[in-house]
């Protein structure tokens, strides 16, 4: 039984930066009458000559046990390595407050937590961050939340300082560890982990679905200690620097400043000395401090296997472009489900070589096809057909994208283009009062898939698996993944270090099978149609009100054909972010020629020869959002996912993800910004003003 004592004597074993902060406190604490400081020790005659002349009480060199006469208490603020030994000097004889972590060795932890049990003295961790009011502040904020989050983000990052190479981001920036015990009341099951520089990467794996995603370590030049909550319906964010937490939901977002009527580290000292003078309040004992000590050792990115493996889910363009990229580190599986290659959504688009016209309302497209062409044509420059002449028009009926706003974009954005129009009898010219024409050219996917699946069989890091249908996953306690594959009724199971799908319409899939939080899309069923026209290689593109495209396939007289509004069949935003069963449905051609004749009326003389019918992916409720940028979703635990924008985009997105994977080795820069090209276009007789 504790005896139950109004003031404690306390000893501060450590004067360095983070204790002075410790013996300053201590000292109010004293002016108070809630301790009375019994001195402090230091480990130099220079540091004690240093603090004899601002406090007033002994400074001793040098720790020994005698010290320990006539004192209640110690509070420990050195460096981590000698936590453990002082501690157990101390504990046999006086109440312990160490700092964190506990030990810096499984057997330290737990010989520590072993001495706490059958002690008569109190040892306490100072996990800081349980006494912090943004803690507190998420505590009471998530208490009645029916539900977990599925995705929690941490980022713990100091200034870089000299000397941080040498310490253990887990075990030193540890504080993330013990807030999310601290508010689940729960340990992570699987864990994987990965150093990027002097930044630790630490996915956790607990019960409910929930996982998070830490970033910790010593980057830049400013502190980030941020915690974000993401639920199905909100998120919630906590800023431990600023103090200030953000609850997001679709229809608001409410800031509130969380004010510090007492500092974490006074209301940390403050329940020490409760528990020290024999008072029943909880704090961070021993056995919690084991815990996240022992979860922070768990997490230490160990060394890398000298090949790991990778998954690639998706034979289309960008999957075969990440296994190829990938390739050059580690060994990969690439799975399609079909026969052959690009038989999806790289298949059933328009075989745009895009040069940034297509998308007047974003800028941000516009800026991702600049800066990834030049890297696209730098590896598959073959299967790009210049010999299409492309045009793009506004309709005389715009609302927004009018003939003088359209060209003050393409001037904005240094577009090559001349003021020009299709050869006769191609475009109604009455119905449009601006024409470009424009350096967009056209692929050749038949030649892209000859060369993508030549380099895959060719190369020796990578297995290639067609007709191979990935059925599901999960990942173990070591977080690899354990996938399911189906190739033609065999079933197998094979773990992997990495996996990156590259599905599409399927991109929530991994968020199905590993619990990730589901991206909301939107899923379009569209219709392009195939037509034979008599006409020389051109495309014609109408833009706003009446969007609607025909282009060459770089074949003569083949021409794909697609108008917006004839073109949408079904529209749907799933529940789970993945495609619906479509409603059954017929092709709409003959009403899409119709309308797309009266403003190209060479479609008159077009004979059908069928349609494809392909899904598009946007995100869900941003319906007057044009933008198609690639977005790489990053889950944490070695997994990504990738919503293709453009085909070009395909190389500097794989790039993107070998750079996540393997940061110290890919050494190339995430995107190639395309060369200045000169580009003088061919003007002819049909020459057209804006009108």
């Amino acid at each position: 039984m504790l005896s139950v004592k109004i003031k404690s004597r306390v000893l501060v074993i450590g004067a360095g930066r983070f204790g002075r902060e410790h013996l300053d406190t201590w000292q109010r604490l004293e002016g108070e009458g809630q301790v009375e400081l019994a001195g402090a020790v230091v480990a130099t005659h220079e540091s004690r000559e240093r603090l004899a002349a601002r406090y007033p009480f002994p400074i001793h060199v040098g720790f020994h046990t005698s010290l320990l006469r006539d004192v209640d208490a110690v509070d420990i603020v050195t460096p981590s390595h000698t936590h453990f030994e002082l501690a157990r000097q101390c504990l046999p004889k006086v109440h312990v407050l160490v700092e964190k972590p506990l030990g810096i060795t499984r057997q330290e932890i737990r010989l520590l937590a072993r001495d706490a049990g059958g002690s008569r003295h109190v040892l306490m961790v100072n996990h800081l961050y349980r006494f912090h009011p943004v803690t507190r502040a998420l505590q009471e904020l998530i208490r009645d939340l029916p539900a977990r989050p599925s995705l929690i983000s941490g980022t713990f990052l100091n200034p870089v300082e000299p000397g941080v190479e040498r310490l253990s981001a887990n075990l030193e920036l540890l504080h993330f560890f013990d807030i999310l015990e601290y508010l689940f009341e729960e340990q992570p099951g699987g864990l994987w982990s990965q150093r990027t520089g002097l930044v630790n990467e630490v996915s956790l794996q607990y019960t409910g679905r929930m996982h998070a995603v830490l970033q910790l370590g010593w980057q830049g030049t400013r502190r980030v200690r941020t915690l974000e909550l993401q639920y199905a319906d909100r998120k919630i964010s906590g800023d431990f620097a600023d103090g200030i937490v953000t609850i997001s939901e679709p229809n608001r977002i409410e800031k509130r400043v969380i004010g510090q009527e007492e500092r974490p580290l006074e209301s940390a000292l403050r329940r020490f000395a409760e528990a020290a003078a024999g008072r029943r309040v909880p704090y961070p004992d021993a056995a919690t401090g084991a815990r996240v000590a022992g979860l922070a050792l768990r997490a230490i990115p160990g060394p890398r296997k000298t090949r790991p493996r990778a998954l690639v889910i998706g034979g289309g363009v960008f999957g075969a472009a990440c296994a190829l990229e990938i390739a050059r580190h580690c060994d990969v599986l690439i799975t399609e489900r079909h026969s052959e290659l690009i038989t999806e959504a790289s298949w059933n688009n328009s075989l745009r070589h895009h040069s940034g016209f297509h998308y007047p309302r974003s800028p941000e497209t516009v800026q991702e096809i600049r800066a990834t062409r030049g890297t696209f044509d730098a590896e598959y420059g073959d299967c790009v057909l210049r010999n299409v002449a492309s045009y793009y028009c506004t309709a005389v009926s715009a609302r927004e994208i009018t003939g003088p706003r359209y060209l003050a974009f393409c001037q904005e954005h240094k577009l090559n283009y001349a003021l020009e129009t299709p050869p006769p009898g191609i475009l109604d010219t009455s119905r449009v009062n601006l024409c470009l024409r424009t350096d967009e050219v056209v692929l050749d996917l038949v030649k892209l898939r000859q060369i993508l699946q030549e380099r895959l069989v060719a190369n020796p890091a990578v297995e290639f698996m067609l007709n191979t249908e990935v059925l599901g996953g999960r990942l173990d306690r070591a977080a690899r993944k354990v996938m399911h594959l189906n190739t033609g009724g065999k079933h197998t199971q094979k773990s992997f270090d990495y996996l990156i799908n590259a599905t599409y319409a399927n991109t929530n899939l991994v968020s199905k099978w590993f619990g990730f939080p589901v991206r909301p899309l939107r899923f379009d069923l569209c219709e392009m149609m195939l037509l034979e026209i008599p006409i020389p290689k051109v495309s014609v593109t109408i833009l706003d009100g009446p969007f609607m495209s025909m282009m060459n396939t770089g074949e003569d007289g083949s021409f794909l054909a697609y108008q917006v509004a004839d073109g949408l069949m079904q529209s749907e935003v799933t529940g789970d972010g993945l495609p619906p069963a479509w409603r059954p449905y017929s092709s709409n051609h003959k009403v899409m020629l119709r309308h797309m004749a009266e403003y190209l009326p060479i479609i008159r003389e077009a004979r059908y020869q069928g349609s494809r019918f392909g899904i598009r992916a946007v995100q869900a409720f941003n319906e007057d959002y044009d933008g198609r940028p690639t977005v790489v979703t990053r889950h944490g635990f070695g997994c990504w996912s990738v919503l293709g924008g453009k085909i070009t985009t395909c190389v500097s997105n794989a790039r993107e993800i070998v750079q996540e994977m393997f940061p110290e080795e890919a050494g190339r820069p995430l995107t190639v910004l395309p060369a200045a090209r000169s580009w003088s276009p061919v003007r002819s007789t049909h020459m057209a003003a804006a009108r």
